[in-house]
């Protein structure tokens, strides 16, 4: 007997040299050859070949195994007497080679023998083997084994055969070196010799023959196996194998696992203390190959209420798999493992627990994660159904301080879904009601979702738009998003009208000081309101509208005009203090005239400078500390220092700020403050204190108590600003606000500008429609296309 382990490239060589004769097993008596590897368990696995001496006449009279259609035939100068059915395949052989080796055959011959024998029939006997292991292939094998002819085993068909061998109690008490113990030696030799190749052939092999497999525990030696190869470094001999894979180099051949047995590899992997992060990266890779696999039909072959509930049972052991470890998985991944669950009708527990666990992780998540696709040609392009109960769960159990975090993601999730043109109005509808309205600091962003489902749905009707509109509240809106929804002709008449009166009702109260007017103007607007339910809409509603507009713009220039005289007044009151005039708010800029009127900055530096009145410095002693600085009050590096100095107003400080400035940048003589100017000129080029400066002027230009800030003072800022931070679309930029908004600039604006200017190019090449801009912004880019400043077909 002769076995010998070798390279299948060289086996020709070494099939001519095996020895003859009664030889012991010789495993490792010649050098292994370790093939290369390419990253893929497919290839040349290493191979044992199996020559059991021939050892009677029956043998002996064996000259070969020949196929005739499905049979296969001993050419013997002996006639066959044993016809064994594997399949339906047929083997025509000779009872003594195959009992002596073989207790259940010779079990099963001696049995039929005996009864052949009392019924007087013909000496052929014939067997049917059913649920043989590996099948007529295994079998032909055994055949070969048994006639002492050379049997090829490699890491393919050695599961088979050893199940085979053992099936047919092919052990030592028949034969001395039986198939069973051949089949042994090889497999032990190739799961201990860390062959990630070898191993992987195993343990596919072993879906041919499954049960037998896990009863003789080779799926659980090769899970073993390949957890241990996967957690640590191979050996010596596979060192280039791993120098360029990274840590989950092993997840692609685990993919191609049957689920029973990727559930053993998981299994051994965990045991070995592999990271959770990536088991549940491995778990979440073959969940999207199986995935892929059903969506393609490949696994459609099965009859359709065996393939649904194989995959009922795929998603629930999947589940019960996933690590505990927080962040071990994605919020998206296991959104998609909740939508098949739903869809294969799993166990509700398990679907609760996978709701809950999603919920928790909503905070951390993005609007990409919530992103799981539709298959279905009429679906929605997105499952908005499991975001509903996920988010519906997260209400039940969430931490109040931390729904706005949620709110402000599924606002942005309503953005980008609202797109879709198969999006129903009751799946909108119910998205924006899953959160309470304490979820939203304003409802800006869900306006905007709005307006881009009416967009995308022209067609629906004043009923169904009431519907997409409903939860939206006028006192919840940024003054920008009331003015664009006041003009937008997508929302439904009742909405613009109401916002409109209650504009109406705001601005009288700003402007009426008697409060009995007060009263009687609320009373009107009530009943006008009340009035839109009882139909007083029927006539001609989009010119009332159109009057109503007219007169609400009119009431606001009232309003604008009686807000000048109060702060003119209030700053000739607070001038005479100082019997000194204010200085106008900035004057020209780099040479061009500005749109307004700036306020020029003037500095002191000691008592000389100093206003009279206490302990301010105001317009006097600003310019006394520019002359001796030699510095124009227009530069901006007159800001910067009301930056470095915290200055609360534009054109004065306070005795503490004025010190506590000139103490943090290390001042204290006329010079040095000379010396310092450079520096913090160099300041402003520095991209994050930059952002500081042009943060803190927005409150250091607005007049005090206002929130907003001045229309012609912020195109002024812009453009000072600006000069510093080249960006060319400033200009036009402040051309569209005059020309299109002509109202006080908030502070969201205001910021988010910046991040425009800096994140978007001037060819808004990079600009996306449905990133949460400010609605000023979003009409920019829209004047941009319009006047053919910008020429962008993705915008069109």
């Amino acid at each position: 007997m002769n076995f010998e382990i070798i390279n299948c490239r060289n086996i020709g060589d070494q099939i001519r040299s095996t020895m003859k004769g009664k030889s012991s097993v010789a495993i490792g008596k010649k050098k292994k050859i370790v093939p290369t590897y390419d990253g893929s368990i497919l290839g040349d696995p290493n191979l044992c070949v199996i020559h059991l001496p021939k050892s009677g006449m029956v043998e002996e009279a064996a000259e070969a195994l020949e196929r005739r259609n499905k049979d296969w035939i001993i050419r013997s100068k002996v006639a066959s007497d044993l016809i064994v059915q594997v399949g339906d395949v047929s083997f025509h052989l000779h009872k003594l080679a195959m009992v002596s080796k073989s207790g259940y055959l010779s079990r099963l011959v001696l049995a039929r023998t005996s009864t052949e024998e009392e019924k007087g029939s013909s000496r052929l006997i014939k067997i049917v083997l059913q649920d043989l292991p590996g099948g007529s292939k295994s079998f032909k094998s055994v055949v070969d084994f048994c006639y002492g002819r050379k049997v090829d085993v490699t890491a393919s068909n050695v599961a088979p055969l050893y199940c085979a061998a053992n099936f047919l109690e092919m052990n030592e008490g028949f034969h001395q070196g039986n198939l069973i113990s051949q089949t042994e030696a090889f497999l032990s030799f190739a799961l201990s010799s860390s062959s990630w190749k070898d191993t992987f052939h195993i343990l596919k092999s072993c879906e041919l023959v499954s049960s037998w497999a896990k009863e003789l525990l080779i799926v659980k030696r090769c899970s073993d196996a390949i957890a241990s190869m996967a957690f640590s470094n191979l050996g010596e001999n596979d060192e280039s194998f791993l120098a360029n894979r990274n840590g989950n180099w092993w997840f692609e051949d685990v993919a191609t696992l049957r689920i029973d047995h990727f559930i053993l590899v998981i299994e051994s992997i965990k045991r070995k203390g592999m990271k959770s992060e990536l088991v549940g990266s491995c778990i979440a890779n073959w969940t999207i190959k199986w995935f892929s696999r059903i969506n393609s039909g490949f696994e459609n072959l099965t009859p359709k209420h065996l393939s649904q509930k194989l995959q009922r049972v795929t998603i629930e052991s999947l589940i019960k798999m996933l690590p505990l470890e927080k962040n071990s998985v994605s919020c998206n991944f296991l959104l998609q493992l909740l939508k098949f669950g739903l869809v294969m009708q799993i166990n509700s527990e398990m679907l609760s627990k996978m709701e809950r666990r999603i919920a928790l992780m909503l905070e951390q998540c993005s609007v990409q994660d919530l992103l799981v696709k539709n298959c279905g040609d009429k679906d929605s392009i997105y499952d908005v159904g499991v975001v509903i109960r996920v988010v519906k769960t997260y209400v039940k159990n969430c931490v109040p301080r931390s729904v706005c975090i949620v709110g402000k993601l599924l606002d942005g999730y309503l953005t980008l879904v609202a797109r879709d043109i198969n999006l129903s109005i009751y799946d909108f509808k119910s998205l924006v009601e899953a959160l309470p309205t304490n979820a939203r600091y304003s409802d800006d962003n869900l306006y905007r979702a709005m307006d881009m489902y009416l967009k995308a749905h022209p067609h629906l009707t004043e009923e169904e738009r009431k519907i997409v509109c409903g939860t939206m509240e006028y006192h919840r809106l940024s003054e920008e998003a009331r003015q664009h929804a006041m003009k937008n002709d997508r929302l439904p008449l009742k909405v613009v009208t109401q916002f409109m009166l209650l504009d109406q009702v705001q601005m009288v109260r700003l402007m009426t000081v008697n409060e009995a007017n007060q009263k009687d103007i609320r009373t009107k607007t009530r009943t006008s309101i009340k009035g839109l339910d009882r139909g007083c809409m029927q006539m001609t509603p989009r010119k009332e509208i159109k009057l109503m507009r007219n007169e609400v713009e009119n009431m606001k220039m009232q309003l604008n005009q009686l807000q000048l005289c109060k702060a003119k007044l209030q700053s000739q009151h607070k001038l005479g203090r100082g019997n000194r005039d204010k200085v106008q708010q900035f004057m020209t800029i780099t040479g061009a005239r500005m749109y307004g009127n700036g306020l020029k900055e003037r500095f002191v530096s000691n008592d000389k400078n100093k206003d009279p009145y206490s302990d301010m410095i105001l317009a006097d002693g600003i310019t006394l500390l520019c002359n001796d600085l030699q510095v124009d009050p227009q530069d901006i590096v007159t800001l910067v220092l009301s930056w470095h100095m915290k200055a609360s107003t534009m054109c004065e400080y306070s005795k503490q700020e004025f010190f506590i400035g000139l103490q943090a940048l290390g001042i204290d003589s006329l010079e040095k403050f000379r010396e310092r100017i450079p520096f913090m000129r160099s300041e402003l080029k520095d991209e994050q204190k930059f952002r500081e400066i042009y943060n803190f002027a927005f409150g250091w230009a607005k007049e005090k108590g206002q929130k907003s800030l001045a229309l012609d003072t912020a195109i002024g800022m812009w453009q000072l600003l600006f000069a510093e931070k080249q960006w060319p679309l400033v200009d036009h930029w402040c051309q569209f606000l005059q020309a299109r908004h002509n109202k006080a600039i908030s502070r969201d604006t205001w910021a988010q500008l910046l991040e425009f200017a800096r994140s978007v190019d001037p060819a808004l090449s990079n600009y996306d429609a449905e990133g949460a801009w400010p609605y000023l912004i979003d009409e920019f880019v829209e004047y941009l296309n319009e006047n053919g400043i910008i020429q962008n077909d993705q915008l069109r």
